[in-house]
């Protein structure tokens, strides 16, 4: 026989990389689909509120109280997920957290008090802290085996679903389809997508290289400075955007006489020019 035919019927060997590559790009459209729910949980509520207000009969003091409901959901949800994570590993608090804050976003559809829908919210906060911790902790797991820099990536996925979730709340608004209906079909989708991406995350603990701790820099209790300045950058983005999820949606139909629709499309231009940033965030 021909050597070169003999050669040619070899086995190919095959590439153990490639497996590797494939599961690890799964992973990241994995986390990508969890911070587009987080994002859409978010968006959906913030492009009903006006409605939520006038089912609830609440004035702007009383719904400034019922929106405090989701920031103590939030953070006292934070004070647990990170040793959630410790004890489970990201991977394994990432659905429970992303099928509470999904179902959670029914309750405000129904609220017809103060305190219901400050019940309501603190649910849906509770849940989205919750889920904020793990999957940034994934994120950067995969970001890690991935070698370059691609956690703005992530966060553009909450934008647009952020994005996406307030161009959604008007396009029923505006075809007259009520916020309880809509918050229970996108908490349905949000859930399915949640289940769907959850085999793909990456398995095994969480591990994270150590690194040098860092020298004393003056700031009392032995916080680095440059934490307090990261905090402090945070607060302000938080501040803006937290601003305009809340209150945009209620000035344009409030103050400003639009409709739901339109009242709807604050939150998305300003969550479409979010994720523009946050796209070229990792080449920058």
């Amino acid at each position: 026989m021909p050597e070169n035919q003999h050669e040619s019927r070899l086995p190919v060997p095959s590439d153990p990389a490639q497996p590797r590559a494939a599961r690890l790009r799964r992973a990241r459209a994995a986390v990508l689909a969890y911070f587009f729910v987080a994002g859409m949980v978010i968006a959906v509520w913030a492009s009903r509120i006006p409605e939520v207000k006038q089912r609830a009969g609440l004035n702007d003091g009383e719904l400034s109280v019922a929106l405090l409901g989701l920031a103590v959901g939030s953070l006292a949800a934070m004070q647990v997920a990170g040793r959630m994570v410790d004890r489970y590993g990201s991977s394994s608090v990432m659905l429970p957290a992303a099928l509470l804050a999904s179902l959670a976003l029914i309750g405000p559809g129904f609220a017809n008090s103060l305190p219901y829908l400050f019940t309501a919210l603190a649910a849906v906060g509770l849940g989205s802290g919750l889920l904020g911790v793990p999957m940034n902790v994934h994120a950067a797991r995969v970001e890690r085996r991935y070698g370059r820099p691609i956690m703005a990536s992530f966060h553009a996925a909450f934008s647009i679903g952020g994005f996406v979730g307030s161009a959604l709340g008007g396009a029923t608004a505006y075809l007259g389809v009520s916020a309880p209906l809509t918050f229970i079909a996108v908490a349905l989708a949000m859930a399915a997508l949640a289940v769907a991406a959850r085999n793909w995350l990456l398995r095994g603990p969480d591990t994270v290289s150590a690194t040098a701790t860092p020298a004393h820099t003056g700031v009392r209790r032995g916080i680095p400075l440059r934490i307090v300045l990261f905090g402090a950058a945070a607060f302000c983005c938080m501040l803006a955007e937290g601003s305009v999820a809340d209150w945009a949606a209620v000035y344009l139909h409030d103050a400003r006489e639009a409709s739901g629709a339109v009242a709807a499309l604050g939150f998305s231009a300003f969550s479409a020019l979010m994720a523009a940033g946050r796209l070229v965030g990792d080449r920058l």
